[in-house]
Parts: structure tokens; C-alpha cells; sequence
């Protein structure tokens, strides 16, 4: 014999209302006796869902309001009960939020993605650097203009959509380097560019 019950409807069988995000309420099995289309009768169970107001009404009274009549069996109708909580969903960032929010960290000078093991400072710029070409490359930023500031090349990024500003040194990597540096990109972040 097969054990049959709904989901939960998250919303309470007996007021109607719609549980709110990591609200407790209790879910309920009660027998019910059905016909199937052969004409015979098997056990059933149907699941209904109470807030914590309604559950501390008896049984009989919030099982009596889903149906619209009152039953004077239901409490001896209950099979089981549990508590139970609506699931909050934690927001999840998509590849291209942590990539901004990493960058717009990288940028502060304070900003150290591991204690422990620092950005050395004669590699910070070409880390910052890198990971511009990165956000270039996935076209998250785009380059605006290339301006000079005392004597120094600069290029100017700009996040799309927002058009966020970023002034980032322009420095010339040579490939030997550029392996190296990715190598300890990797090290750093725990990610491989």
C-alpha cells in the first residue's frame, strides 16, 4: 500500500493565509477514506498546513474549517503533526555581481581578499590591472578613454550598466610576467583567470 500526501501549500488550511519567509507553522496528516475510479476504497493521507494562531485551536476546530463543515472526528482523524518553517531563500549573486563587488573591493587600498597572505604592494597595481583586462574581456567594463596624470598612463573604465568610473594605472606585462602574475592571481583568489 502506497503512502500518499501533498506538498506543502504555504499557505494555512484553516485562515487562509500565506506564511511569510521563515515563518513556523505545522503540517498535519489526516486519514481520509477516497474511492479510486475501480470503485474501491483505499486509506489516504491529506496534508494540511496550519499557522501557529490556528494549530493552538484544537484539531477539530481548524480541520472543520477546511472543509466548510465541522467534523466531529477529526482530532481522532490526525495521523501525525510536525513544525515546520518556510525556507528563507538566500539571494544568490551571479557570477558577474561577485566579479563587480570582488573589483570594487580590489580597488580600496585597505581591501586584502586573504589576511594571511596580503597582495604584495609591488604587485597590487598589476593585480588590479589584470582583473580590469578580466572585466574587459566579459564585458562587464569597457574602456572609456586613456588619459595621462603626472606623467603616468591611465585608462579609464567604465562599468556597463551603471557606468561606474574606474581610473586603473596602464602597465605594460611582459608574457613571462603575465604568467606569473597569473599564477598568483590564482594563489590570492582561489580562482584561475
Amino acid at each position: 500500500m502506497g503512502w500518499e500526501f501533498g506538498k506543502s501549500t504555504k499557505k494555512c488550511a484553516a485562515c487562509d493565509r500565506a506564511f511569510g519567509s521563515g515563518e513556523e507553522y505545522f503540517s498535519a496528516l489526516f486519514w481520509k477514506a477516497t474511492t479510486d475510479y475501480t470503485e474501491t476504497v483505499k486509506e489516504n493521507f491529506i496534508r494540511k498546513d496550519y499557522c501557529i494562531p490556528c494549530w493552538e485551536k484544537k484539531p477539530s476546530d481548524a480541520a472543520g474549517k477546511t472543509t466548510g463543515k465541522p467534523d466531529k472526528d477529526a482530532s481522532s482523524n490526525v495521523f501525525s503533526f510536525w513544525k515546520t518553517r518556510i525556507t528563507v531563500k538566500e539571494v544568490v549573486k551571479t557570477p558577474r555581481e561577485v566579479l563587480v563587488e570582488f573589483f570594487d573591493n580590489l580597488i580600496e587600498p585597505s581591501f586584502q581578499p586573504k589576511p594571511d597572505a596580503p597582495i604584495p604592494a609591488e604587485i597590487r597595481q598589476k593585480v588590479i590591472y589584470l582583473f580590469a583586462l578580466v572585466l574587459l574581456r566579459k564585458k562587464v567594463l569597457r574602456i572609456k578613454e586613456n588619459v595621462s596624470r603626472e606623467g603616468q598612463p591611465f585608462i579609464i573604465f567604465e562599468r556597463t550598466p551603471d557606468g561606474k568610473v574606474y581610473e586603473v594605472l596602464d602597465l605594460t606585462i611582459s608574457e613571462n610576467e603575465l604568467v606569473s602574475l597569473r599564477n598568483e592571481f590564482s594563489k590570492l583568489f582561489e580562482f584561475e583567470i
